[in-house]
């Protein structure tokens, strides 16, 4: 899900038909200045996420939210992101930085043995089978992100931290819970 909602256009595309539902793919196209090509296939990954419907009237599509049974911590998700995109109109980048902390699921991997506590480069290259290089790229990532903190002068240790952002925090949560 992090990767299709990691994409400032598709986000854009969302957050219109959550402020106007009922927008056909053309109107979306305009407004998110793509093709109604492009448009169409940012739809189809949106609701292939359950996060919008499309329904045929004659020769157009129209976009809804979805009405989504996803589980229970994705729709904390989706409305720690819905509050987020109506209450800041530059929603859309700083909820683009965020998701992208988790669009690679060795981030995603890493994260989660962070949670465990605090970890040291060995260790968590051991828990992780991670690389060195790739496993400092990766841990850049999350640390520029607000999701990992290093402590320690002498040894370097790495641990979650409580995210101050309320999507941010529902975002990390989400990670937390994967099975």
């Amino acid at each position: 899900m992090c990767r299709v909602l990691a994409n400032r256009t598709r986000l854009k595309m969302l957050t219109l038909v959550w402020r106007n539902p009922g927008q056909t793919l053309s109107v979306l196209a305009r407004s998110a200045n793509v093709t109604v090509a492009a448009s169409s296939q940012y739809v189809r990954a949106l609701e292939s996420q359950g996060l919008l419907r499309t329904r045929r009237r004659s020769s157009w599509v129209e976009c809804h939210p979805a009405n989504s049974k996803r589980r229970e911590q994705i729709q904390e998700l989706l409305k720690a992101l819905r509050a987020r995109v109506e209450t800041d109109k530059k929603a859309v980048d700083a909820v683009f930085k965020l998701l992208t902390a988790f669009t690679h699921a060795r981030r995603v991997e890493i994260y989660r043995v962070a949670q465990k506590g605090e970890q040291t480069l060995g260790q968590l290259r051991a828990a992780t089978r991670i690389t060195r290089r790739p496993l400092l790229r990766h841990l850049q990532k999350l640390r520029s992100r607000n999701f990992v903190r290093v402590t320690g002068e002498r040894r370097k240790r790495y641990a979650m931290i409580r995210h101050t952002d309320p999507f941010g925090r529902a975002l990390a949560n989400v990670i937390s819970k994967l099975n």
